[in-house]
């Protein structure tokens, strides 16, 4: 269920787009990581830029349907629809992987386990907390559950 690609951050924009996922402002980055913020706000601009089209060059790929509406910038996610098998694609952004692909499904013994490694990739790059009663759920819903909480990281 995974596409991994090399990173397309460099070091600099990998440290802002951290301090952007857990929700810290362009001024609060700029304290951090003692930058001014002018310099902040270009690297975010840069590093959304970076995310769209590497999203839409996955999406393309894999011959996924998808607005621009569909693209969630500032999360890093963008969901398709994969028309051949009729089901709903969640393509995320994780700094150290690159882009990592979730066909919505219920899993048979065939890929659980490899469901469970790209699901628990996605939360710990991108730093969602899980307890064990939402481990002990299916992986469909703990993969809604894994979305929604990279979601909340920036409102």
């Amino acid at each position: 269920m995974t596409e991994r690609t090399r990173t397309i951050l460099s070091t600099d924009e990998t440290a802002v787009f951290s301090a952007m996922d857990a929700g810290l402002s362009p001024k609060e980055i700029s304290v951090k990581l003692s930058k001014e913020e002018g310099y902040i706000r270009k690297t975010q601009s840069r590093i959304r830029k970076k995310i769209d089209k590497e999203l839409k060059k996955a999406a393309n790929m894999h011959r996924l349907q998808f607005t621009d509406n569909d693209i969630m910038r500032d999360q890093g996610i963008l969901k398709c629809f994969d028309w051949v098998i009729n089901t709903y694609v969640f393509l995320v952004f994780t700094p150290e992987t690159g882009i990592l692909i979730y066909y919505t499904h219920d899993c048979s013994n065939n890929c659980e386990k490899a469901c469970k490694e790209t699901l628990d990739l996605i939360r710990t790059e991108r730093g969602v907390r899980v307890d064990d009663k939402i481990r002990s759920l299916p992986n469909k819903i703990q993969y809604e559950h894994a979305f929604e909480g990279i979601r909340k990281q920036k409102g």
